[in-house]
């Protein structure tokens, strides 16, 4: 699945394109994996089907295969987060939507995703994000308007300004990701 996480990581943060392009596969995991082992994340990935409006989406949030099949075969990858477990939330990071595909929900559709998948596999009732407070404002607002409630990282004290990263946190309930389904 390589190819079209690498192609959609390219699109959605350019800034990383150059450096990453040309580095060697376990370098990319690594890179993506941000911090953390590749082979403790969770992969929640969404591939195209027909046309905008999802006709024959598929979100898979499994492990892959041992052996994908080659990725001239796969349909493109429209959306995916990586996530890891922490003792109190599902970690995600790597949120990314394909360029043509935004505003259409497929990036709260894998964050729905990626809550079920805390939920069932490591019994985790909260997501959480860290964000670039100062330089992703909108990203802040974007998790919030999910669910999410800032949770202030870093030192700060009475008249400090605020630290440039924040924690996003969204709790909720088995009952609450079916309400979210439907």
């Amino acid at each position: 699945f390589l190819p079209p996480i690498r192609a959609l990581h390219a699109a959605c943060f350019p800034e990383d394109a150059a450096d990453m392009a040309t580095a060697p596969d376990a370098a990319f995991l690594e890179r993506l994996a941000w911090l953390h082992e590749p082979a403790e994340c969770v992969w929640v990935l969404c591939w195209g089907g027909a046309g905008p409006g999802g006709e024959g989406m598929a979100i898979d949030g499994a492990p892959p295969p041992a052996a994908p099949p080659p990725s001239s075969s796969l349909p493109p990858l429209l959306a995916m987060v990586t996530a890891v477990p922490y003792p109190a939330s599902f970690f995600g990071f790597n949120l990314a939507v394909a360029p043509a595909w935004r505003g259409l929900g497929l990036g709260r559709r894998v964050m729905h995703e990626m809550q079920a998948a805390g939920l069932a596999r490591f019994g985790l009732a909260a997501i959480s994000a860290t964000v670039d407070a100062a330089g992703a404002p909108a990203l802040v607002r974007y998790y919030c308007g999910f669910g999410g409630v800032v949770e202030a990282t870093g030192v700060s004290g009475p008249g400090a300004p605020p630290p440039p990263t924040v924690r996003v946190v969204r709790r909720f309930d088995e009952r609450g990701l079916v309400a979210d389904t439907a």
